[in-house]
This record gives C-alpha cells, structure tokens and sequence, in this order.
C-alpha cells in the first residue's frame, strides 16, 4: 500500500444562511433578528451594527419599492468579507440618490454605500439581487492591551554575580 500525499490545507470556513420572508413592513424587523443570531452565532458581533443597518435598508426597499410577496434574505460570511444579500422578483434597480436636504426619503442605498466595502445589483432569472459587504476586521499584530515593559541590560560580572546596568 502507497502512501497518501498529506491533504491541502481547508479553506477558511464558510458559513451561509438563506431565509424566506413576506413582503410586509414586519419583516425588516424580522430580518434583522436573524442577522443577529446569525453574527452572534458566527461570533462576528464587531459587524453587527453595520450589518443591521444595511440589512433594515435592503429589506425596507424591496418591501416599499417592489411590492413583492416574498424576499430572501441571505448571508454569506467567509474569511475576507460579510455579504448580506436581499432578493425580490422586480427588475427595478436601486438608484443611489445624490444627497439633498429637499428630499425626505431615498436615502437609503447612500447608506448602504456608506457602511459597506461595495454594493451591487445582480439580474436573477426572476428579478434581482441587491447586495452589500462589509469587510472583516483583521486581528491586531501588536497586542494593544498589554503594557510595555522595558528591562535595563544586566551585566555579568565574572564572579556569577548579575547586577542591573546603570
């Protein structure tokens, strides 16, 4: 019998949740709740205010702008990025507005663009996809936390003896 090659590394892990929701104004409360659990879960709360704010934006749109009986809501989290996604059964594409004091409404993909690292529309065979991504925080490389110590050089004197340098 031969010897296996030792198996490639495993990717980062990949974690996804995909849900059904009517098209009602209950539901951007609604899916807010599971992006919660779901970050919570993961243990990415550090995107969670982000995420909660695109989430009600995207969900609020397509339930407002569309008039769709049912929306998905998905989420897709991998080593680089969180991507929230909200489809509907419209062909009508989001507009982001220029800014106006005049307006009272339609400010909602500028904040979407605002808080994430990109935005888009993706045609689907039955209407669209809108999406967001924020970006996952990389870990620190020097601890901030932790006090600096700084130790004087010792000398050894040949006898054994070590006594701190002036």
């Amino acid at each position: 019998m031969t010897a296996l090659p030792a198996p490639e590394p495993l990717a980062p892990a990949v974690r996804g949740r995909w849900r059904l929701l009517p098209g009602s104004l209950a539901s951007p409360r609604t899916a807010r709740a599971l992006v919660s659990t779901a970050l919570a879960r993961w243990e990415v709360g550090d995107l969670e205010a982000a995420a909660l704010l695109i989430t009600s934006e995207l969900v609020t749109n397509a339930v407002v702008h569309t008039g769709c009986r049912t929306i998905g809501l998905s989420l897709h989290l991998d080593h680089r990025a969180l991507r929230i996604g909200v489809r509907d059964s419209s062909w009508a594409v989001p507009v982001l507005l220029p800014p106006s004091d005049s307006l009272t409404g339609g400010r909602g993909i500028a904040l979407v663009a605002a808080n994430s690292i990109a935005w888009g529309v993706q045609p689907m065979p039955f209407g669209k996809l809108v999406w967001a991504e924020l970006a996952r925080p990389t870990p620190s490389q020097t601890p901030t936390a932790s006090p600096v110590i700084r130790l004087r050089p010792a000398l050894v004197k040949p006898s054994g003896q070590i006594r701190a340098a002036s």
